[in-house]
């Protein structure tokens, strides 16, 4: 019995109890959609020969001899290769404790249910790397394996209950071949899925030591790894396909001559992934559940941390993201509940995210929302500008009155609050709670925005590499009728005037330049939103915005508007509608246009931090309202 058990965990955590029985691998590296084995479906291994290559089988004898422990959890990869696979699958890993609260936040109403009807209930990891979600036997970061009781989830929340409830072995054999009937997740890489796969039937080897000191007979081994193989399996989560189950030949036996003509082949048809139903006993695509109304077909609750982006070609900054896919997608396909967790960068803006954050913020069953203010505080060693976040999605939750939106800073929870989703009239969600009694009182019928005033990106024309341009000259002497162009850093170069093509009716007008990107709004210091002056006969790359340039400014009336953007008001207004580095006009939304000539209602002559006081006192806030904009904006350096 429990109570007797003296065996260390760690003495049951080796996957080599597994690969060391060719049954059990046999079914552990089975596809049970092609009926051949996982793809290893990543690179890594490529150096290894063309067996190794992503669109080849993992075969029992590329991990096992020679081969053994040549598969790793991520922790023990390289890291150039986590690097790698970060960049290219967006492999991140999430944390024990976050995963914890996912978990828990599905479960709030689920436990409630009569013990054998929790069990049955079924849940999905999406893009399950590991399995961590599933089950949570080791620290994703630091590799180390996690007792028991501290695990957190579903399948070990479902043993947790078991263990306590059942004694009897036969009674609680039954039972937890039920909870593996109801635990599914896909997996696009092999590696990870083979480890995914073995931390499952691990874990009941666990659970089965703990209540009955014994390891597990093979019989009910192969049952449980069989039932495993089916429920986890390979699958690309955008397009519902075995991953490399198209673009090969059909097979023959025609040989392909270098010289001479070959015959054209069909191309194989890509293969939708499979899942096996077991209340109706069969084998049903993942397509079809997510285009069926029939709640028999869908899944209690779908958890877990998808891909944030795809490569594409550019900068990360530039890349495409995708986790919005995996969000329509995991609503498609539960019939209770969704919680994901993902960058906040949908909060305003985002390539393509427009559509998607309209539909979050109106989505009546949102119920909760649990906002990072700094990624690292999840994701240490990753660069998620913005943040993250995850949210709570239940079919059966009306937010008329509101979602709880949970604000964490440090780990800690320094907001929890019953709010809208959305203001009336703004179309991004605003993350600060305590914004929006602010903003009514600045957003008034009077209202004109800042923004009217910003220019586009590339106010002349030029990026930021035209430094490269055979135009750009370091040097006026050569020129008929140079004009100073302010680059990078704000370094000196000049331009022919003639080649000025676009905005020419701001060359001759006083300006201010403000640089595009900076860290306002985001986790990083926000004491960087530094304003120059543009004098007449100036202009810049695409590192700077330019801001009034039609406004007819004096250097006086110049001076006055650099102040405003320094001011601890304007750059907490801007904050609102900012997730990352870039500033564009339209993040600039929030901020009210302000007079800046000498008949103008602000005395503009006082210091930066008076000139706050003095908005505050124009806009009517109040003491907290004051204090918490002081205490969120450092002052400028």
């Amino acid at each position: 019995m429990k109570e007797n058990n003296n065996l260390s965990l760690s003495d049951l955590s080796d996957s080599t109890i597994l690969r060391e029985n060719e049954s059990i691998l046999s079914l552990l590296l089975k596809d049970h959609t092609t009926g051949k084995n996982i793809k290893w479906g990543t690179d890594s291994y490529i150096n290894h020969g063309y067996s190794f290559r992503d669109d080849q089988e993992i075969k029992i004898d590329l991990i096992t001899g020679w081969y053994e422990g040549f598969i790793r959890p991520r922790v023990d990869k390289d890291i150039d290769i986590q690097l790698e696979r970060q960049r290219n699958r967006a492999e991140v890993f999430t944390p024990s404790w976050v995963i914890k609260l996912q978990v828990d936040a599905a479960l709030e109403d689920m436990e409630k249910l009569p013990l054998t009807d929790f069990l049955k209930t079924k849940w999905l990891e999406i893009t399950c790397g590991e399995a961590p979600y599933m089950v949570n036997r080791y620290d994703m970061e630091t590799g180390e394996v996690i007792p028991l009781k501290d695990r957190a989830g579903f399948i070990d929340v479902k043993f947790k209950k078991l263990n306590e409830a059942i004694e009897s072995e036969e009674e609680w054999l039954k039972l937890a071949v039920e909870i593996y009937k109801a635990s599914y997740g896909y997996e696009y890489q092999g590696d990870s899925l083979l480890l995914a796969r073995e931390n499952l039937i691990l874990t009941f080897i666990d659970n089965y030591f703990y209540m009955f000191g014994a390891f597990p007979k093979e019989k009910i081994l192969l049952e449980i790894t069989k039932i495993i193989s089916l429920n986890v399996f390979q699958m690309d989560g955008l397009t519902y396909e075995v991953p490399y189950s198209d673009g090969g030949l059909e097979e023959s036996g025609t040989q392909l001559n270098l010289f001479e003509e070959v015959e054209v082949k069909e191309y194989i048809t890509p293969e939708l992934a499979t899942l096996k139903l077991w209340q109706k006993n069969k084998l049903v695509e993942v397509k079809k559940m997510s285009e069926r109304e029939d709640k028999s077909m869908k899944f209690d609750v779908v958890i877990g941390n998808p891909p944030y982006q795809v490569a594409d070609g550019g900068a990360q900054s530039s890349a495409k993201p995708v986790y919005h896919h995996f969000v329509e997608a995991g609503m498609q396909i539960s019939s209770n509940y969704l919680t994901l967790i993902i960058p906040t960068r949908w909060y305003v803006g985002g390539k393509g995210l427009n559509e998607f954050r309209h539909n979050m913020l109106t989505n009546n069953h949102i119920k909760e929302l649990h906002d990072f203010l700094d990624p690292k505080d999840v994701f240490p060693n990753t660069n998620i500008r913005g943040g993250v976040c995850y949210f709570l999605w239940d079919a059966n939750y009306d937010n008329s009155e509101g979602t709880r939106v949970v604000t964490y800073k440090n780990k800690e929870v320094v907001s929890d609050v019953q709010r809208p989703l959305q203001i009336e009239g703004v179309d991004i969600f605003i993350r600060d709670s305590k914004a929006t009694e602010i903003l009514v009182k600045i957003m008034d019928d009077n209202f004109n925005s800042f923004s009217q005033i910003v220019s586009s990106r590339k106010p002349f024309g030029f990026a930021t590499n035209f430094t490269k341009d055979a135009r750009y000259h370091k040097e006026p002497h050569a020129l008929k009728s140079p004009v100073l162009c302010y680059s990078k850093a704000f370094s000196i170069g000049y331009i022919e005037d003639e080649e000025i093509r676009i905005n020419r009716q701001w060359i001759k007008n006083w300006k201010v330049y403000t640089p595009y990107a900076n860290n306002i709004g985001t986790e990083l210091a926000d004491d960087n939103l530094n304003a120059y002056l543009g004098e007449p006969d100036t202009i810049c790359t695409e590192t700077y915005l330019v801001i009034g340039g039609d406004l007819e400014l004096t250097c006086e009336s110049a001076t006055n508007l650099t102040k405003y953007l320094e001011t601890k008001f304007l750059r907490y207004l801007l904050s609102l509608a900012k997730s990352s580095h870039h500033a564009t006009s339209n993040t600039y939304r929030f901020v009210p246009l302000q007079n800046f000539d000498a008949k103008s209602d602000i005395n503009w002559s006082a210091t930066v931090e008076d000139i706050s006081h003095q908005l505050y006192k124009k806009y009517n806030l109040n003491q907290d309202e004051v204090s918490h904009i002081e205490k969120s904006i450092k002052g400028m350096e």
